[in-house]
Parts: C-alpha cells; structure tokens; sequence
C-alpha cells in the first residue's frame, strides 16, 4: 500500500507544477528540473522508489527553499508532500 501512495503522492506533485508552470511569474526552467527528476523516479521499478527516497525529498527540499519568498503556496504544497513522503515511510 505504502508504494502505491509513494506514487500517488509524487505523480500528484508533477500534476500541481503542472499546473503552476504556466504562471508567468514561475521560473519554468526550475519547474521542469523537478518534473524531469519526478519523472525518472516515476519511470524506474517501484523497487527502486526506496533507495531514491533520500534524493527526491533532497531535491523537493531544495525546491521549498528556492520557492519560499517568491511563491509560499507552491512551498506549502511543496512542503506537504515531503511530509507526506516521510509519513508513507517507504
């Protein structure tokens, strides 16, 4: 179950930058490193979600800060799904 919500939670982060890119005030070239690095996480096995755990809450973590002053929903939203990641446990 905790793979499945692994998932869930990282494709609902690529679906909200997504949607935030086409706010002209978001630097899309920041954006599109996010998505490209959830998108490798996506395509792998789900055997290895795990050992990229520490990479992808590093890059999100990265992406709070970057994001903080400029955008603090995007941050919020940012910093829900590390939470959210942590919590999962994988």
């Amino acid at each position: 179950m905790a793979k499945k919500e692994y998932r869930k939670t990282i494709q609902n982060l690529h679906d909200k930058l997504e949607s935030v890119k086409s706010q002209d005030d978001i630097p899309t070239e920041k954006i599109e490193e996010i998505q490209g690095n959830i998108q490798d996480l996506l395509n792998r096995p789900e055997e290895e979600h795990e050992e990229m755990h520490g990479s992808m809450i590093s890059v999100l973590e990265e992406a709070a800060s970057h994001f903080q002053i400029s955008h603090p929903d995007l941050t919020s939203f940012i910093s829900t799904v590390i939470n959210d990641l942590n919590a999962i446990g994988i």
